[in-house]
């Protein structure tokens, strides 16, 4: 096993949307049973993130300030686990 440390080195950088995730045709069929979330704060913890509670694209009016997206599994639908078809 080999350890691998990562040293902060205080970049940033940011990386804006030009178009919402589910509008791109590559994506239709692998977001067809999910909901995509929008967020438009930073957060500061992965928790944060995580427990997000976003916008749908209809409630963003500038795709600039979108911070962070989650993809929600729509309720009823269900993944197949590699193995388990």
């Amino acid at each position: 096993m080999k350890l691998v440390i990562i040293r902060k080195r205080g970049s940033t950088f940011s990386t804006p949307l030009y178009d919402f995730v589910e509008n791109l045709e590559a994506n239709k069929e692998m977001l067809k049973d999910f909901m995509s979330f929008y967020q438009l704060e930073d957060t500061d913890t992965i928790e944060a993130t995580k427990e997000m509670h976003g916008l749908l694209k209809d409630q963003v009016n500038d795709i600039s300030k979108v911070k962070s997206i989650k993809f929600v599994l729509k309720t009823g639908e269900t993944i197949n686990v590699k193995g388990n078809d």
